[in-house]
């Protein structure tokens, strides 16, 4: 399921999962998966780099309670918006003509649910306009994973059908007016 994920991603829903131990709930939440961005920095020049730097805001801002008990270590599911939102994330990194599904696509993911957690996100400045803005600024400095040979075809596979319809109409009438 995760094989389009980029390592920052997969780390980001394994935090996520460890948060939801923490907080000692039994499904892994979009907020969840917020506090799972924040562990490890990105590149300095990245505009998503605030994740990390401000993770303690982050964290008062989307769960203020500050200490929970030892996690149990078991697996958990992940929630029905939780699943909505890497839906809405694998649409994202679409949207940006992309392969692999990053952090952005996920942060931008659960932005798109408009639950309690996007709200908070929202009135802190982090909305979705905006990060998809810097998501087009951050991707044209990194090349995108490599991508099977039928990604084009899912990616573009009406319009390429369309074209090469439209084109063998073409060939057929001018093959029948040569005919004449």
């Amino acid at each position: 399921m995760f094989e389009r994920y980029t390592k920052r991603a997969r780390l980001a829903i394994y935090h996520a999962k460890y948060e939801s131990l923490r907080r000692g709930v039994d499904e892994i939440e979009p907020k969840d998966i917020v506090l799972g961005l924040t562990y490890y920095a990105h590149q300095p020049d990245c505009p998503f780099d605030f994740l990390h730097v401000n993770a303690g805001k982050i964290r008062d801002l989307i769960d203020p309670i500050s200490f929970y008990g030892p996690p149990e270590n078991r697996d958990i599911p992940l929630s029905p918006a939780s699943k909505m939102a890497l839906a809405y994330a694998a649409l994202e990194a679409g949207m940006d003509r992309r392969y692999s599904i990053g952090s952005d696509h996920l942060l931008r993911g659960v932005l798109r649910l408009e639950d309690e957690t996007a709200a908070k996100m929202a009135a802190a400045g982090y909305t979705l306009s905006a990060l998809r803005k810097a998501s087009k600024e951050a991707h044209e400095l990194t090349p995108d994973a490599v991508a099977p040979f039928w990604w084009p075809l899912k990616l573009y596979g009406r319009s390429l059908l369309l074209s090469i319809a439209v084109i063998f109409l073409i060939a057929v009438v001018l093959y029948l007016r040569s005919q004449n």
